[in-house]
């Protein structure tokens, strides 16, 4: 069971989509992670059967993130980035309203702890990318220990990439 102190996590499914949807369509949210673009609902949708589909796979996926609040404040987990790499990534994207609390190194870290402990083997080494420019997130990947590994092209400039190697793994 995926848990932090102060953040409650309930797995991505198709009854949540338009929670997420909403999520995804905060232009906070868009900023980073969706390159500014708007996305239908559709698209979440369709992210919705991804994460069920790599949660078959693999064992992790995408969960909407609460706090005390009724509504999802945010979504964190993993996903596939093909244009960084065919394994899923760490990431994670909260309201603005919410930021400067904690929230992302919190749910990182229990992401991380998730997917090395409850995954298993195949999340030895975890993988995440921002944008050059998001100084706030590599702020916090840096805090869980993950080190910068290469930069790629992005739509709109470099895309930072990222690893966490868990204590013992060779690889």
């Amino acid at each position: 069971m995926l848990s932090s102190a102060r953040l409650r996590f309930e797995r991505l499914m198709l009854a949540s989509a338009d929670s997420f949807w909403a999520l995804a369509c905060d232009p906070h949210i868009r900023r980073y992670l969706l390159d500014g673009e708007s996305v239908p609902r559709a698209w979440a949708l369709a992210e919705v059967e991804t994460s069920d589909r790599l949660f078959a796979f693999c064992g992790v996926g995408l969960w909407l993130v609460y706090d005390d609040e009724p509504e999802a404040i945010g979504f964190a987990g993993f996903r596939v980035f093909d244009e960084i790499s065919d394994k899923p990534q760490l990431l994670y994207a909260f309201l603005e309203r919410v930021t400067g609390r904690g929230y992302a190194t919190e749910a990182g870290e229990a992401l991380v702890r998730f997917a090395s402990d409850v995954a298993g083997p195949n999340f030895d080494t975890i993988e995440s990318a921002v944008d050059a420019p998001n100084a706030a997130s590599a702020r916090v990947l840096h805090k869980l220990g993950f080190v910068r590994t290469h930069v790629v092209p992005g739509a709109f400039g470099d895309i930072v990439v990222l690893r966490w190697k868990r204590q013992n793994a060779s690889t």
